[in-house]
């Protein structure tokens, strides 16, 4: 059971972790092109808070990314880092529910509902113990 969840759990940070971080990191690159090419002082406004934006968006997604990376390892900080950043996601879909009340954004189930999963699976003891037995089986 926890093998599988680990599966799961894997594959989607692994996948939504690197797509979006890819997907900000094109964003910056190209937004910081743009900056560097502009003199209008209202468009240099605009781009800055785009990559502000997008530094917001790449961070997370970056360390999602990695907690794809520790979790594929068995590593205890990847374990620790999955449910960090499932905590946050749940944390920031639940302030959005409050925020904006009867609105269902599609990010509620592609984030938000899997992030809730990988923040349970990796709070679980079983979770622990299996990462403990293969990380003493690796060294």
């Amino acid at each position: 059971m926890v093998s599988a969840l680990k599966q799961f759990a894997e594959l989607y940070l692994l996948i939504v972790g690197g797509a979006y971080t890819l997907s900000a990191l094109v964003a910056l690159v190209l937004n910081a092109r743009t900056l560097f090419q502009t003199a209008d002082p209202g468009e240099v406004r605009t781009i800055r808070t785009d990559l502000r934006e997008n530094w917001l968006m790449f961070i997370p997604a970056a360390l999602i990314l990695l907690a794809g990376i520790g979790v594929r390892g068995y590593r205890w900080w990847g374990l620790v880092l999955a449910a960090g950043m499932g905590i946050l996601a749940v944390g920031h879909g639940l302030q959005w529910e409050l925020t904006h009340p009867g609105i269902w954004d599609y990010h509620d189930f592609t984030i938000v509902l899997p992030m809730a999963a990988i923040l349970v699976w990796a709070i679980l003891p079983p979770t622990w113990l299996e990462f403990k037995r293969q990380s003493l089986r690796a060294s």
